[in-house]
This record gives C-alpha cells, structure tokens and sequence, in this order.
C-alpha cells in the first residue's frame, strides 16, 4: 500500500461500523427525490418508475467498483485519489476538480430545496441570507470533528427512514392504479433526460469514500457501500410508485411540493413529511459540504491547491480552511435559485467521475497488485466495464446549458492545473503567449474581411470584424498585465 504509506495520518479514525452506514444512508436518501422528483415526472411521466429502475442499476455497478477500492485505499479524496493511482496526472487532478465542484453544487441544490420546503410553512423575506446562514451552521458543526457530525448524521438518517417507511404505507392505502399511465408513453429519450437528472439522487459513493481515512476497519466502507445503494435504491422505487399511483399525474408535475399532495391527505402524515423533507435535505447539506471540503484538502495537499485549503486545525483536528471555503463555493450557487440547472450541473459532474473511478479498478488489479483489498470484486472486469460505460450514456441527455457550465468549470481547472505543473513563472509567460496568439489571430481575420471575402454581407462583416477587434484587444491587454502585473499577486498562490 505504497500511496497510503505515503500519507501523513493527521486525522483520528473514530467512525464505526453503524455510524458510517448511517451516514451512507443519509448521503444517498437525501434531498435530490424531494428537491426534484416533481421535474422528473414532468420530464418522463409515468416513466420516472423506468428512470430510477435505470439509475439504480448503474448506480449498483458503479457501487461494487467502489467497495473494492474504497476499502482498499481508505483515505481522504475518495474517487479523485483512486484516479490519481489508476490514470495518474491531469486525469486525476480532473476528477478532484470535479467532484469538488459536484458536492458544492449538490449542497447548493440541497439548501435551496430546504428554503423551498420551509418557506412551505413560513415565508422567508431574504431566501438567499437564510441560506447562507443554515450553510454556515453546518460549517460550524463539522468544524468541530467528525465524530459530532456523524452523530447528527445518524440521528437524521434514522429519523428520515421511518418517516419514509409510514409515507410508502400511507400511500399504498391511496393507490389507484389508473393513475399510473404507460411507462413509455413520453417515449425512451424522456425517459433517459430523467434519468440523467435524477442521477444526483445516487451520488453517496463520494460522502463515504471522502471521509474513510476516518474510519476504524476500511472493509466497513466497502459494505456500507453496498447496503447503501440497495436501501436507497428500494426507498426510491416504492417512494415514487406510491406518490404515481396515488396522484394524478398533472397534479403531480403542476406542484413545486408533489409529496405533500399526497400527504395532505392526513394532517399527521403532512406533517411528519415536512419535518422528513427538512431532514433530508439538512443531511444532504451535510454529506456534500463534509465531501466538497475533504476533497479541496486532498487537491491541496498533493499540491494541485494552494497549500492553504490543507490545513488542519489543532484542536479539532478538521480541514478547517477547506471547509469554510467550500462553504462559501456553496453560498454563491444558491443565489442561483435554478433547481433543476443546478441538479443537471452537479450530475455532469457526477457521470463523468463514476466513470473514470470504474475504468481505474481495471488498471488497479494490474498496476497495485500487491495491495491488500479487505473487499475483492468477483469478475471485475465486466463491472468495471459497465462502470464506466453506462454512466456516459446519460452525457447527452443533459441539459445543453448544464454541460457548457461543465465545460467552463474543465476549462477553469485546465489553467489551474497548469499553474500547478509549470510554475508561476512559466504559466504567466505561457498564458500571455496564448493570449498573444489568439490576439494576432483575431486582428488578421478582422484585416482578411476588410480587404477581401468580398461575397460575405457587409453587415456580417461589421459584426465580425468588430468582434474580432474586440476579441484582439482584450487578449493583447491581458498578454500585457499578465507579463508585468497579476505575477506578483500570483505568488502567493503557487505551491511551495
């Protein structure tokens, strides 16, 4: 186990067995089927039973794979430090990067369907301030040790898990079958579009590998794992089969609150589901804001981070910088107040991740065969292949605007990724070549439809030919400050 040998053990491993399931639970029963069921359901209909059924499967594959190496490798980072063995540099700075952004966005999605659910009862004046003051309790919390907020986790989980048990009771005492229309009526590509949006709804791998150098005995991560997936997976299918059956179908996606429909139909279950929905989604803030910062600490601390997000405070013993920085990632995107943007966004995120930690336990079992596995997978390469297969197929049934905000993020990551590989010095001069480069680019077009292209429009000449003026101007400018001003404020940030 060379990698974890590598690793200066800074942190207690307090977790238990029972404690961590709870915790696993609670990260993968969580806000995403209160926050956006409704959405789905108006995407695929009667289908959405079809899209969970999907969703769990996949999410089953990716499950296994991750037990083999979380319990192999039980330190903090999750899938980004099972990259970095398996693929190694830009790869696997990649999935830090993204997973980190994926967690802040999911927290994100999380606190705001909790102002949605709490405005419910009473109207909040300022939402985003609300936000951003429940946000801070939680950092707060988890800034005091684990072992505190696992304790509140557990609490939560069980809390949450009988109260969905008397909701799937109650609604199977208002089934009618006629209300569940065929589910395929909407067609296939509906049906994986919900998929692709409720997949965040599977996205408690992260949570328990993130924290499993916490953890007493590593083959508990694997197990919880395990249980995890197949808990949640069963509370979904009888969640949403109760809710379809027992709703009509417009009233269903008309309302922003489709579980209280149901619930309204009993003032006690109404209001164990609104105490339900605010657990859910206070743990799922919770899980993603513990996973987000121990993911930014496991960038830090190889260096890909300023060296400052690793720190560790001396009485808590908690990635203190990590998680108030995480934290304020997290403030900014619930300003946002898009739902079902934000769930695309950290699923993207997501798919992308699941994927790639599935194709490292291939290279893994050749490359690190010495290392002690508390877990083996039978037949790993056929789950490891459809762990990184069936994942990717939900890429294109994302929304366009959720994966450009993808690409910006991969964008973003690619120059810190290089600041990181090539120094202060050799990335400023590298970016304000590029900068120049594109500069000359953009001034030569400009000058080709001035003096020729005689058959282009002269008002699509304007239109181009000032844009490309504009596009040169801007990168000779920051060729220019790049050079000669913003190197010394960079300083501080290159890793020592």
């Amino acid at each position: 186990m060379v990698y974890i040998k590598e690793q200066n053990a800074q942190v207690e491993k307090k977790v238990k067995f029972f404690d961590l399931l709870m915790f696993g639970i609670g990260s993968t029963i969580e806000a995403g089927i209160f926050v956006i069921f409704g959405l789905g359901a108006n995407i695929a209909g009667s289908g959405l039973i079809v899209s969970l059924i999907i969703a769990s499967i996949i999410s089953i594959f990716i499950a296994l794979n991750y037990a083999e190496m979380g319990s192999s490798m039980p330190t903090f980072g999750g899938s980004y430090t099972f990259v970095k063995e398996g693929l190694g540099g830009i790869i696997a700075f990649y999935i830090g990067w993204l997973i980190w952004f994926g967690s802040i966005v999911f927290a994100a999605l999380s606190a705001i369907g909790f102002i949605q659910y709490f405005n419910y009862i009473l109207s909040i004046s300022f939402p985003d301030l609300f936000g951003a003051f429940i946000v801070m309790l939680f950092v707060a919390y988890n800034l005091k040790g684990t072992k505190k907020a696992m304790r509140f986790q557990t609490i939560i989980t069980i809390a949450l898990m009988l109260i969905l048990v008397l909701y799937i009771f109650f609604g199977f005492t208002k089934m009618n079958t006629g209300n569940i229309t065929p589910l395929f009526e909407k067609g296939i590509s509906p049906i994986f579009m919900a998929t692709a949006l409720i997949f965040v709804c599977f996205m408690g791998f992260e949570p328990i590998t993130a924290m499993s150098e916490e953890v007493k005995n590593p083959k508990y991560v694997a197990w919880t794992l395990i249980f995890s997936i197949i808990i949640a997976s069963l509370f979904y299918f009888f969640i949403t089969y109760v809710t379809i059956g027992s709703l009509p179908l417009n009233v269903i996606t008309k309302s922003t609150l489709p579980f209280f429909e149901l619930a309204k139909k009993n003032p006690v279950v109404l209001s164990l589901v609104f105490i339900g929905a605010i657990l859910a989604t206070l743990s799922s803030l919770n899980t993603a804001l513990f996973a987000a910062s121990r993911n930014l600490f496991a960038l830090s601390r190889d260096g890909y981070m300023p060296k400052i997000f690793s720190s560790i405070h001396n009485q808590y013993k908690t990635p203190h910088v990590a998680i108030l920085f995480s934290a304020l990632m997290i403030i900014l995107f619930i300003a946002t107040r898009m739902i079902e943007l934000v769930a695309f966004v950290s699923s993207f995120g997501f798919i992308l991740t699941f994927s790639l930690v599935s194709l490292s336990l291939l290279i893994l079992r050749e490359k690190r065969k010495f290392l002690t596995r508390p877990f083996k997978l039978p037949a790993y390469t056929l789950f490891a292949f459809l762990g990184t297969l069936l994942p990717l197929i939900l890429l294109p049934f994302l929304e366009s605007s959720a994966i450009f905000i993808g690409f910006i993020w991969i964008m973003f990551g690619f120059f810190v990724y290089c600041l990181h590989t090539l120094g202060i010095d050799r990335f400023r001069i590298a970016f304000a070549g590029m900068n120049v480069l594109i500069s000359i680019l953009s001034f030569s077009l400009w000058y080709s439809l001035l003096v020729s292209f005689h058959s282009v429009k002269p008002l699509t000449k304007v239109i181009i030919g000032n844009t490309c003026m504009i596009i040169s101007s801007i990168c000779m400018i920051v060729a220019i400050l790049f050079l000669f001003k913003i190197p010394e404020r960079l300083k501080k940030f290159q890793t020592k």
